[in-house]
């Protein structure tokens, strides 16, 4: 513990012990990107059309290339939308196209760290991460019916809810509330099983859910229809051409903010990306 100051040690113990740094390890990681980076440094999502757009339909695919923004987080997102529809789009009669290749992640083993694959904080990094992949889950128990009622944050259609859950005589603790959580990947199914407590007026659980790409499609779809738009399609991966040039292009919060929410937080996920 040294004096800011006058950099006088107040307090040392065991100064010279090695140590595992483990989270403040963050403190280094957005140190160099300062340095490199400098804090107005934003990052970018581009916005294609392929196809003809008028009069707000466009008959043909959209595009979204991601660059690695950390926090485009459903908020984000809404906003990104709102953004391509005062570019003129409301009606798409094609698919959703994702172009994640900016970064060239590997092999990555979200159970490797701690045997704990659907935690928030394991999700890998990805060009095009949208609100780190992860869905908050919502418990509420129906004293009347005995059932306890579930709903996601944000809503996606393409992930399939099995809800097998039963209310316990008892107070709100015990780990996850007695939750368990099991998936189903072949058909995007996740099953909550257990008793979980009467004494809980309310319990929410972070999970992720699906892959990065169809996480991107879901909330897209969602919230593209959320805000009045039309959309049907399917989705699929590509590789923008290099010289393409783009409807619009969103930008992410300047490195300074996210730096703050990287460190506050200790976001495992933001760190990676960064």
């Amino acid at each position: 513990v040294t004096d800011v100051d006058s950099d006088e040690i107040i307090l040392e113990w065991r100064g010279n012990e090695p140590r595992n740094p483990a989270s403040t390890i963050k403190l280094l990681t957005t140190l160099v990107a300062l340095d490199v980076l400098g804090p107005a440094y934003r990052w970018r999502t581009d916005v294609f059309i392929a196809g003809e757009l008028k009069n707000g339909r466009l008959d043909g695919d959209l595009i979204l290339k991601g660059y690695g923004d950390p926090y485009l987080v459903t908020e984000r997102v809404w906003q990104l939308l709102r953004d391509i529809r005062h570019a003129g789009v409301t009606e798409i009669t094609g698919d959703l196209l994702l172009d994640d290749s900016w970064f060239d992640v590997g092999e990555y083993d979200p159970a490797a760290f701690d045997h704990q694959p659907l935690r928030a904080y394991n999700v890998a990094p990805n060009a095009l991460l949208m609100n780190f992949k992860v869905v908050r889950y919502w418990f509420e128990p129906d004293q009347a019916s005995g059932a306890v009622a579930v709903r996601m944050d944000p809503m996606l259609d393409n992930v399939r809810v099995e809800n097998q859950l039963g209310l316990a005589n008892s107070s709100c603790h015990g780990y996850q509330r007695g939750i368990t959580v099991t998936t189903n990947k072949a058909v995007d199914e996740v099953t909550f099983s257990g008793r979980f407590p009467n004494g809980c007026k309310q319990y929410a659980m972070d999970r992720t859910a699906l892959s990065h790409n169809q996480f991107v499609y879901g909330l897209f779809e969602s919230l593209w229809r959320e805000s009045g738009g039309s959309f049907d399609g399917n989705w699929r991966n590509i590789v923008v051409a290099a010289d393409a040039e783009p409807l619009l292009s969103f930008d992410s919060l300047p490195l300074g903010e996210m730096i703050a929410r990287i460190n506050k937080h200790s976001n495992n996920v933001m760190a990676r990306q960064l």
